[in-house]
C-alpha cells in the first residue's frame, strides 16, 4: 500500500525535503511532496506520499490531494470499505468529486464534518490531513483495528514528524512506545508537541491526534 510521511511545526524550522525514494517500495506508481503554510504564516507543514494506485489509476489520485476551495491537503494509506456510501452523501451535500478514489472521500468528509471524519470511516487506514485555515493544524488518524500503523515524533522541540510503515529512515529515532491521542470523533487541538524530544510514538488504534501550535 502507499507510504506516507511528513512534518508540522513553526515555519522557521522547516526540515529538508523528504527522502521519498526510501518509500518507493510502498508505492511504485506515483510520488509527491508539498509544503504548506498556515493562513497566519506562523505554522508550516510538509506532506509526502508514494502511491500504489488501485481505484483510480489516473493522475487525479495524486497525493498530497488538495481541496479546490479550502486550504486542505491529505496523504493516506489504506482502503475505505464504505467510501461509495459516503461519496453519495457528500455529493448530496454539494461536494463535487474529480476522481474515483477513496482518498478524495476522506478529504471531502473532513471539509463537511471536521474531526468526526475518522469515526465515519469503515476500513483499514492511516492518514494525515493538513488544515491551513487560521493557525494551521494537522489531523493524524488510523483505523480502529490497527491494521495500518502510524508513528509520530517530537523533533527536538521544533516540530512533529509522522510516518507510516517502512519510513523510519526518514526520521530515525527510538520507537515502540504508545501515547494517548484524541478519541475518534473528538475535537480539540493538542497544543505544542506530543512527547519528549527524540522519542517516537505509535498512534493507538481508533485514535485521532490533532496537532496545532
Amino acid at each position: 500500500m502507499c507510504g506516507i510521511a511528513g512534518w508540522i511545526g513553526f515555519r522557521e524550522y522547516f526540515p529538508p525535503p523528504l527522502r521519498l525514494d526510501l518509500l518507493a517500495h510502498r508505492g511504485p506508481d506515483d510520488q509527491g511532496e508539498k509544503r504548506y503554510v498556515s493562513a497566519s504564516q506562523r505554522v508550516a507543514a510538509s506532506l509526502g506520499s508514494t502511491r500504489l494506485a488501485i481505484l483510480d489509476l489516473s493522475s487525479d489520485g495524486h497525493m498530497p490531494m488538495e481541496h479546490e476551495a479550502e486550504p486542505l491537503a491529505l496523504v493516506y494509506n489504506g482502503e475505505i470499505y464504505n467510501f461509495l456510501e459516503l461519496r453519495r452523501e457528500l455529493t448530496a451535500a454539494g461536494e463535487r468529486f474529480r476522481s474515483r478514489t477513496d482518498t478524495e472521500v476522506i478529504l471531502r468528509e473532513y471539509r463537511v464534518r471536521g474531526d468526526g471524519v475518522a469515526a465515519r470511516l469503515r476500513g483499514m487506514f492511516a492518514f494525515a490531513l493538513w488544515d491551513g485555515r487560521g493557525e494551521g493544524r494537522l489531523l493524524l488518524a488510523r483505523d480502529r483495528f490497527g491494521k495500518k500503523p502510524l508513528y509520530y515524533r517530537n523533533d527536538k522541540g521544533q516540530g512533529l514528524a509522522f510516518f507510516g510503515p517502512g519510513s523510519g529512515k526518514l526520521y530515525p529515532g527510538p520507537a515502540g512506545q504508545k501515547a494517548p491521542g484524541l478519541a475518534a470523533g473528538q475535537a480539540g487541538p493538542v497544543r505544542g508537541h506530543a512527547g519528549p524530544a527524540a522519542t517516537t510514538y505509535f498512534l493507538v488504534p481508533e485514535k485521532a491526534l490533532s496537532v496545532a501550535h
